[in-house]
C-alpha cells in the first residue's frame, strides 16, 4: 500500500492518521516541498518513527544535516532506487 502527499504537512498529516493501524516503512520525499520542508518532515519522522527509512530526493544538491537514510539526485532510474533500498534495508 501506498500513499501520495502534496506536501510536507499532508505527509505528516497522513501518517498520523493511518499509523495506528499501518507501519509506514519508507517516505521518499523532494527537498522542495511547500508548507512543512523536506528536512522538517524527516525530523518529524525520525523523532516519532524512528523504524521507518527516508529517501530524500533533489535534482540539485544534496542538503546537508538531514536525518534521511538515503539521498537520491533527480533524474534518476528505478534501478537506483533499487539499489538504495537495498543499501538501506535489512535483508
Amino acid at each position: 500500500m501506498f500513499f501520495l502527499a502534496e506536501d510536507g504537512e499532508q505527509a505528516e498529516d497522513t501518517i498520523l492518521l493511518h499509523s495506528p493501524g499501518i507501519s509506514f516503512d519508507l517516505v521518499i520525499t523532494d527537498t522542495n516541498m511547500p508548507r512543512l520542508g523536506s528536512i522538517e518532515l524527516t525530523n518529524w519522522i525520525k523523532n516519532n518513527y524512528p523504524k521507518t527509512y527516508v529517501i530524500l530526493m533533489s535534482a540539485l544538491h544534496e542538503t546537508k544535516g538531514h536525518r534521511a537514510d538515503a539521498f537520491i539526485k533527480k533524474p534518476f532510474e528505478l534501478k537506483k532506487l533499487d539499489t538504495i533500498l537495498d543499501a538501506i534495508t535489512p535483508d
